[in-house]
């Protein structure tokens, strides 16, 4: 007979409302067993506490830089802050923007069952940090925090004020892809974007530092 995990595995990839269904009926101490030992979990519960709009590539690079978090804690992290800032992440999209970010190796040798495991130790976490994880079939599939934006407000702040320095039109374009496209492009380009948007204020008001002007475009003041 199959474990409740087993079950959750077969039903990650295909069956999504189902494998969330099947987490949320398994008991605490199924959940503890599979995803996490008890100091891995206080620290993704630490970290689900701590969540905040710090981008995901920026909040990487802090967590490498103190090297503190195991490896797996490090995904689940990423993973969390993931769905935090931008909702409707399928496992698919989870996936594709973990290989972006950590690499594929990441997962080990089973990303189905990796990923099985960490939406449940997330499910712990948030929720002991006062926070639901949940899983919308609607016309917008996919992992969200009840109760968050569909997009994180300070984000959508930081990308508006940059792209409006390098290019309006381009906002148009970025709100026609689906949340899990808009994080990968967000994690890729916006710390060049601002850093342009920055370069071309202070041509317009030399008397702003470098750090001042960055500031007032990751803060959407560039008039």
């Amino acid at each position: 007979m199959r474990s409740s995990l087993d079950c959750a595995i077969l039903c990650v990839d295909i069956y999504p409302g189902v494998f969330d269904e099947i987490c949320a009926q398994m008991n605490h101490a199924d959940l503890l067993n599979n995803a996490n030992t008890g100091d891995e979990q206080a620290r993704l519960i630490a970290l689900a506490t701590a969540l905040d709009s710090t981008p995901v590539i920026t909040w990487l690079a802090q967590q490498r830089q103190l090297g503190v978090l195991d490896r797996a804690t490090m995904r689940r992290g990423v993973m969390m802050r993931m769905i935090w800032q931008v909702a409707y992440h399928t496992g698919a999209s989870l996936v594709a923007n973990i290989d972006y970010l950590l690499g594929r190796s990441v997962w080990g040798s089973d990303v189905r069952a990796t990923l099985a495991t960490d939406i449940c130790a997330l499910r712990l976490a948030l929720a002991a940090a006062g926070h639901r994880l949940a899983y919308s079939n609607g016309p917008r599939k996919g992992y969200y925090v009840c109760g968050r934006p569909e997009l994180d407000p300070q984000l959508v702040r930081g990308i508006q004020g940059a792209v409006a320095e390098v290019d309006p039109a381009q906002m148009a374009i970025v709100g026609r892809h689906s949340a899990a496209e808009r994080l990968e492009q967000t994690a890729s380009m916006i710390e060049f974007v601002q850093r342009t948007g920055a370069l071309r204020l202070r041509q317009r008001r030399p008397h702003l530092s470098e750090a001042e002007a960055l500031y007032r475009v990751r803060q959407g003041k560039t008039t």
